[in-house]
């Protein structure tokens, strides 16, 4: 007599494991639809002091939000406070900063005495 293999019953095991990675997804969606990225990781890293320092652009290192800044000498992306100490003008774009910057050139202001 032929020795039969002995049949298992795998469902259950993969239902578990199937189980575990939907759980993984939903929870991986669920961190990534609640936490406020890329500030948290900035934040995380210690390159941002909080959310707002992330939003304002005032971060310790450029965090991709930094706005063209455009004063009497330069055109470049700072943080606010650099181009306010600066005595720049904030811009969205580098085209706008550029005409800006132009028009300083053309205009220029005195100085107070």
């Amino acid at each position: 007599m032929e020795e039969q293999p002995l049949k298992t019953n795998r469902r259950p095991v993969k239902s578990i494991v199937t189980f575990i990675l939907f759980l993984g997804v939903v929870f991986f969606l669920l961190v990534v639809a609640v936490i406020p990225w890329p500030s948290t990781a900035f934040i995380v890293l210690g390159l941002c002091d909080s959310s707002r320092d992330y939003v304002a652009g005032e971060c310790s290192v450029n965090t991709f939000n930094w706005e063209w800044c455009a004063t009497d000498k330069l055109v470049k992306k700072l943080r606010a406070s650099e181009c306010e100490t600066l005595g720049g003008t904030m811009f969205f774009d580098k085209a706008t900063a550029e005409k800006e910057y132009q028009r300083r050139l053309a205009n220029p202001i005195a100085p107070e005495k």
